[in-house]
């Protein structure tokens, strides 16, 4: 968390991403590490960024199972595509979705 702190305060851009698409917030969220997350939120222009598979910081946060950085990133704007909400119930993430589901009691899901 220092480093972070310390390359803001040289003017570091935590907006930009590596090759694969993936950012700091991104890399955060799939460490679960809800305090990097929310410092990194401050500077952050977009929530909902995908890396070249299509994958957000939410995604990744799903992935990490941390419901806590789940719903800080649902609190700055992070959509829950179909996509995301699918892959919480098919990776057995219970938490992630019952607060899923908490935030669109209108959801619906048609299974083949």
């Amino acid at each position: 968390m220092e480093e972070y702190i310390r390359l803001q305060e040289e003017g570091a851009d935590f907006n930009i991403s590596n090759e694969f698409g993936i950012t700091p917030l991104m890399s955060a969220a799939r460490k679960g590490d809800v305090r990097l997350v929310k410092f990194l939120l401050k500077s952050v222009r977009n929530v909902n960024l995908e890396d070249k598979e299509g994958n957000t910081a939410l995604y990744y946060a799903v992935e990490s199972n941390s419901l806590e950085v789940v719903q800080v990133l649902f609190d700055h704007g992070a959509k829950i595509s179909d996509f995301i909400y699918m892959h919480s119930i098919s990776s057995n993430k219970k938490s992630i979705v019952k607060f899923f589901d908490s935030q669109d009691k209108n959801k619906t899901i048609f299974l083949k």
